[in-house]
């Protein structure tokens, strides 16, 4: 299989954003409620708008010569299907020392992977780990969120030598309650 790795559009925006919630719900869709999905589509046009902005954010923010806070990245297949969609920038998202409270304490690292989706077509493909060098800048410290109950993205982060940093939060009613973990990888 032939992939495309881009930086987002506005033009795909709406596909993207399409995309990302058939992905996330595709993912979590043992461990969380029915009312799941519909609870992600009823955010399909704020997730737009939301996109749009952060994409003049970024370019706004490369063309000053500062790393972004969050740019996307789309995967596409050969004949132009989104099969790929992944997030990541400098800074914490707002929701990460809501969740942990009392807990919070900044990562050790400054750049985030915020989102990192393939489908399930090209698992085992590579794309994921091409997707993941695109977006993190090599040899600096990383960090991301990712389910405790989710082994197969585990064994993939741990390849790439993220680690669990000690912090564990609950996702919150509409994603289970289930336990996420900020994963770490050091700087080369």
């Amino acid at each position: 299989m032939t992939f495309t790795l881009e930086p987002l559009t506005h033009a795909d925006v709406p596909y993207y954003v399409r995309s990302h919630l058939e992905m996330t719900i595709q993912t979590y869709a043992h461990l969380v409620s029915p009312l799941f999905a519909a609870s992600r589509w009823a955010e399909r046009a704020a997730r737009e708008a939301s996109t749009h902005d952060e994409i003049d954010d970024a370019d706004a923010a490369l063309a000053a010569g500062r790393d972004p806070f969050r740019r996307h990245w789309v995967a596409k297949n050969e004949r132009g299907g989104i099969v790929g969609v992944m997030a990541s920038g400098r800074g914490v998202e707002e929701w990460e020392p809501d969740a942990a409270a009392d807990l919070w304490r900044p990562p050790e690292a400054t750049w985030a992977l915020a989102h990192l989706y393939t489908s399930v077509g090209v698992h085992g493909s590579g794309l994921a780990q091409r997707m993941l060098r695109a977006g993190l800048p090599s040899g600096e410290a990383a960090y991301l969120w990712c389910y405790m109950e989710n082994p197969r993205a585990l064994a993939f982060y741990a390849r790439n030598g993220f680690a669990p940093d000690g912090l564990e939060v609950l996702c919150g009613p509409e994603w289970g309650d289930r336990v996420i973990a900020r994963l770490v990888r050091p700087a080369a």
